[in-house]
């Protein structure tokens, strides 16, 4: 878009009709064990079980509610960024 060329705002986009540069997406995907990749650590917190370790379990429950005790995952990507150095 040029600088003196205003983005127009039309049902809460703004959207630009001459766009000089279509930018480029790439997506990554870390999965563990795909290509070598080994840096996934999961785990789940209920609110009933506090003390509770999960650290071998093999399902994960996401954003749900046992007998009135909050339950949410955690995940962690690690060896994302940078070199790891």
């Amino acid at each position: 878009m040029s600088s003196t060329e205003q983005p127009e705002e039309q049902d809460g986009l703004v959207t630009s009709d001459n766009v000089e540069e279509a930018e480029t997406a790439t997506t990554v995907q870390f999965q563990q064990g795909v290509d070598g990749y080994a840096g996934v650590v999961d785990t789940y917190l209920h609110g009933g079980s506090k003390a509770t370790s999960r650290a071998g379990v093999t399902t994960l429950n996401v954003d749900s509610d046992d007998k009135g005790n909050a339950v949410q995952t955690l995940l962690r990507f690690e060896q994302i960024f940078g070199s790891g150095s």
